[in-house]
C-alpha cells in the first residue's frame, strides 16, 4: 500500500478559496468513486485546469473531461441499498495514473504537444461547462422543468377530478403473488399482493376500488408503501398481526407498490423476506403503512400452490 507518511487526510472545513487554492495547485484529482451524484468535485477540478481519474459511471464519466474516466470492474449493490454501485478497477486507476504523471512531466518540460492537447482539453472544458452550466442556462431548464411540473401536476388533478366524479375502478390495481419466491416483475398494475398460502380474496372488486382510492389520495392523506390486508381463517378467527417471535405474521397479506417490489428484487426474492422488510421500513418511516378494511380476506385451509395469479 501507500507508505502512511506520503499523503496527509484533512478533514478540515476551509473558505471556499482555500478549497479552491489546493485544487488548483493540485497536479491530478483521484476521484474514482463507486457512485456519484452530481460530481461537484470533478467539475470544480477541471473549472481550475486540474485533470481528473473518474470511475466511469453516472456523473463522473459524464463530467470527466480533462484527464481519465476509467471503466469500472463490475456493478455491485449493498445489502441495504436498492441502488447499484461500481467497483472501481484498481489496475485501470494506476494505469491512468501512470498515464497522467507521463502527461504531467511532459508539460513541466515544456513538451509542445502536451502543452498543446492540455490547452485544447480546459478550452473544450469551458465551452461545455459555459453551454451546460452557466447561470442562464441552468435558470431556463430549472424554468422549463417547474413549467412542466406546474402542467403535469394540473393534469393530474384534472384527471383525479374525472375519478372521483364516479367510484373508483373495481380492476387493474394489483397483481397477486403466491409462492415462496416472488417472481421477477413484469407486470405493470401499481400495487402487488404478496399473498400468505391459502390467501382468498372475498371481494376482489371492493379490493380493487380501495387500493385505487389510497393511490389516488382519494382520503387525502399521501398514499402508503404498503397495506395490510385484515384476514381470518375460516372458522372465524383473525389471524393475528404478529409471530410468537414478534415477527409479522406469516399468514398475514400486504399490498405493495410494485416499484418497492421492484427495487427489493435485486437484494431478495423470497416473499416473507420482502414482506419483512418493506413492514419495517414503513413502519419505522411511519405513515407509509396502513390496514386495508377488514372482511376482505380469508385464509383457506388448503394451501394454494406456488405461482402467480392475475
Amino acid at each position: 500500500g501507500i507508505p502512511t507518511d506520503a499523503y496527509t487526510i484533512d478533514i478540515a472545513l476551509h473558505a471556499p478559496e482555500v478549497v479552491a487554492a489546493y485544487k488548483k495547485r493540485a497536479d491530478v484529482c483521484l476521484h474514482p468513486s463507486k457512485v456519484e451524484g452530481f460530481g461537484m468535485n470533478v467539475i470544480e477540478c477541471q473549472a481550475v485546469g486540474t485533470p481528473v481519474i473518474t470511475t466511469n459511471y453516472t456523473a463522473m464519466g459524464d463530467y470527466t473531461k480533462i484527464g481519465r474516466s476509467v471503466p469500472y470492474l463490475q456493478m455491485i449493490r449493498a445489502p441495504d441499498q436498492l441502488y447499484e454501485m461500481a467497483m472501481p478497477d484498481v489496475a485501470g486507476i494506476t494505469n491512468a495514473i501512470e498515464e497522467m504523471y507521463a502527461e504531467h512531466l511532459s508539460l513541466k518540460r515544456g513538451g509542445q504537444m502536451a502543452l498543446a492537447k492540455r490547452e485544447n482539453e480546459i478550452s473544450q472544458f469551458n465551452e461545455w461547462f459555459e453551454a451546460t452550466c452557466s447561470l442562464s442556462v441552468v435558470r431556463d431548464k430549472f424554468k422549463s422543468l417547474l413549467v412542466n411540473a406546474y402542467l403535469e401536476f394540473e393534469a393530474r388533478m384534472n384527471g383525479k377530478q374525472m375519478i372521483f366524479s364516479s367510484p373508483p375502478p373495481i380492476s387493474g390495481a394489483y397483481e397477486v403473488v403466491y409462492g415462496y419466491h416472488t417472481p421477477i416483475v413484469d407486470w405493470d398494475t401499481p400495487w402487488t399482493l404478496l399473498a400468505a398460502d391459502g390467501l382468498k380474496i372475498t371481494d376482489p372488486e371492493m379490493l380493487h376500488q380501495v387500493a385505487w382510492m389510497h393511490l389516488l389520495n382519494m382520503g387525502g392523506s399521501a398514499p402508503p408503501l404498503v397495506l395490510v390486508i385484515p384476514t381470518k381463517y375460516e372458522d372465524g378467527y383473525d389471524v393475528p398481526n404478529q409471530n410468537p417471535d414478534g415477527s409479522f405474521h406469516d399468514d398475514l397479506s400486504i399490498l405493495v407498490r410494485t416499484f418497492v417490489v421492484s427495487g427489493m428484487q435485486g437484494t431478495m426474492t423470497r416473499r416473507k423476506s420482502i414482506v419483512a422488510s418493506v413492514v419495517q421500513s414503513a413502519q419505522f418511516a411511519g405513515g407509509n403503512l396502513m390496514n386495508a378494511p377488514e372482511n376482505l380476506a380469508i385464509i383457506e385451509r388448503k394451501s394454494q400452490q406456488g405461482g402467480m395469479i392475475a
